[in-house]
């Protein structure tokens, strides 16, 4: 028997997968195959798409009420002994078990942890005189002061993202029921301040996600990244211009819960030994052991350990109590959708320079109706 999984194609997932699976299924006298999704792939296919085609699959939590309502994903619990569940619950760093449960049921366990922060590159802000912005306003300084000093993914993921954790910091963020923004003044501040941002950068912004950000700035004087989804390996970072130092964004204590869940296909014919290896990956023991492979989990355990945050220059350290008061996004089958629409009518007003009200109304505007429609 073969068992196979599905990550996205980055080695913050796929390295210690394939270490885990190497352990696992070697134990087991199992054979297993590893294919990848790109990470916009990540954030919009549909999971009853991708649960065709795997037993395995890293997962966005997003995207979890809508597969359990079309029957895509196993309910770990019927597969994962009790005291087993108690374990992985109790380690995990604020809400990224919880992300992952519909009604009582989880359907997935948190493998990886992420949430929206800034990232710079401190040595290279030094030279510039330069101090880690602590503001929109000081962002928007920092690029107009020196060009192409900073970089901002804008893919419509990434924008719609940044204004949730603008509007998180303010708690006008989109809950269940109700409008996008919860208090239109603070949403069209935060608009404005984006479109300030945005046109001071490089055109090529419109299609980066982090990964592409990263690999633009790699060889570039690129000092900030003021909003970005957190990588430990940035932290390891071997580039001209030095690593990378990870902490709040402009929207300060403002975030957005990001990461990954490893869940099972409910069409997988392996569905109890698919469910006994996401129990076994998401042990605190094998999450922390997993670190050493490029794994960014979720775990309590894993966050709280003095040697890797040492080797990894601080990076768990900063991140942690970012990550742990993190918004979580509505979970709701309808979300997925109503992301995509409010990202996509986002990055066209700004990239059209529409004012900020013009923007929020077309925001809202999509975001009705894509929850209407779903």
């Amino acid at each position: 028997m073969i068992l196979r999984a599905i990550g996205w194609d980055d080695p913050r997932c796929i390295d210690p997968l394939r270490a885990a699976l190497d352990e696992w299924c070697g134990r087991h006298n199992l054979d297993y195959d590893i294919g990848t999704r790109p990470l916009t792939a990540f954030n919009d296919q549909p999971l009853e798409d991708l649960a065709r085609e795997c037993d395995v699959m890293s997962i966005d939590h997003p995207h979890v009420a809508a597969a359990v309502a079309a029957c895509a994903l196993a309910p770990l619990d019927r597969h994962v002994p009790a005291e087993e569940l108690a374990a992985i619950r109790a380690d995990a760093l604020g809400r990224n078990y919880d992300c992952y449960v519909v009604g009582d049921t989880p359907y997935a366990f948190h493998a990886d942890a992420a949430c929206q922060l800034g990232a710079v590159r401190q040595t290279l802000l030094d030279s510039l005189g330069e101090t880690w912005p602590q503001s929109m306003a000081d962002a928007v300084g920092l690029a107009r002061r020196h060009s192409g000093a900073v970089v901002w993914p804008l893919y419509h993921t990434d924008a719609v993202s940044s204004l949730l954790s603008l509007l998180a910091a303010d708690e006008a963020g989109p809950l269940v029921e109700g409008p996008f923004c919860r208090d239109r003044a603070r949403g069209v501040a935060a608009i404005e301040a984006m479109a300030e941002l945005a046109g001071l950068m490089d055109p090529a912004c419109w299609d980066f996600t982090p990964q592409r950000a990263f690999a633009f700035a790699a060889e570039r004087p690129v000092a900030y990244l003021p909003f970005m989804f957190c990588y430990l390996r940035l932290a390891y970072a071997d580039t001209p211009y030095g690593p990378w130092t990870m902490g709040l964004s402009p929207a300060g204590r403002g975030s957005v819960l990001g990461g990954a869940g490893l869940a099972v296909s409910a069409a997988s014919p392996m569905v109890e030994a698919a469910s006994r290896f996401v129990a076994w990956y998401c042990q605190p023991g094998t999450l922390k052991r997993l670190v050493a492979s490029g794994a960014q989990p979720g775990s309590i355990t894993a966050w709280s350990a003095d040697d890797p945050d040492r080797v990894a220059a601080g990076f768990f350290g900063a991140v942690r109590p970012i990550l742990h008061s993190a918004w979580v996004r509505p979970q709701a089958a309808w979300w997925p959708h109503a992301q995509i629409a409010a990202g996509q009518t986002l990055v066209e007003g700004l990239r059209a320079h529409r004012s900020a009200t013009t923007i929020l109304d077309s925001v809202e505007a999509a975001y009705a109706a894509a929850r209407l429609a779903h």
